[in-house]
């Protein structure tokens, strides 16, 4: 006998084979039984794959509209002296954690065209036109504030919450820690674009590091850490699951 036997079958004419030809179908037995199992992976991570990705649009859909929502009412800013405070960095986390960079980055994006928007209004602070590039004196670095520090922090934000569900140990506290902290990373990166385009308004990242105590950075820091943990969870929960 000089051929090989037939992919998943063991013939008895095996039994006349030469040793050596014996030892090299047994070889290409494993190897096929490998690549079947390979196969079988391929496949299930093919239809998992394909059963997330439209998930994955409509999430980041619904947090796009939030953060439209968001910007474009009183339920994400509070206009107090001497610089409004936001809240609209959440639908930036909640993609970061739920989906991913790329669509936090995305998400960070419209939340930065949306502040240009907001900063344009007639009824905020003095601090806030710096945000408007049709109010501030220089309107090229205006738009670098808005959408360079929104899209960095939803870059890094989204890089952290990738390296923590990779993590082996204690993800999910690591998702409440970066939840916990983005308010304070938001801010960081806002006041030191400020500081380095509008140094004459007197911000800067020191700003970040008087608020970290303040009751108001203690209850928002919380309420989106909450938000976001309690998000992560519930994704992958096994009635979540069966309605995806």
């Amino acid at each position: 006998v000089h051929f090989l036997p037939a992919y998943n079958k063991r013939p008895v004419f095996l039994l006349l084979a030469k040793p050596e030809q014996r030892q090299q179908s047994q070889v290409w037995q494993k190897g096929s039984g490998i690549f079947m199992r390979m196969e079988v992976l391929s496949l299930k991570a093919n239809k998992n794959l394909q059963q997330e990705l439209p998930l994955r649009g409509y999430l980041l859909a619904a947090l796009t509209a939030i953060e439209l929502l968001m910007s474009f009412s009183f339920l994400g800013y509070f206009h107090v002296e001497p610089i409004s405070i936001t809240i609209a960095f959440i639908p930036v986390l909640l993609a970061g954690c739920l989906i991913g960079p790329g669509a936090s980055s995305l998400v960070g994006l419209v939340f930065g065209t949306a502040s240009m928007w907001k900063a344009s209004a007639p009824y905020v602070t003095a601090a806030d036109r710096v945000f408007s590039p049709f109010l501030s004196s220089r309107p090229v670095a205006s738009l670098l504030l808005n959408l360079g520090s929104r899209v960095l922090f939803g870059l890094i934000t989204g890089l952290l919450f990738y390296l923590a569900k990779k993590s082996r140990r204690h993800c999910s506290l690591w998702i409440f820690v970066i939840a916990f902290i983005g308010r304070a990373l938001h801010s960081a990166l806002v006041y030191t674009f400020m500081g380095l385009l509008f140094p004459e308004i007197g911000f800067s990242i020191h700003n970040t590091l008087e608020d970290l105590g303040s009751p108001g950075n203690l209850l928002t820091s919380l309420i989106s850490g909450l938000l976001v943990f309690g998000a992560w969870k519930l994704c992958h929960t096994k009635s979540f699951r069966k309605l995806a």
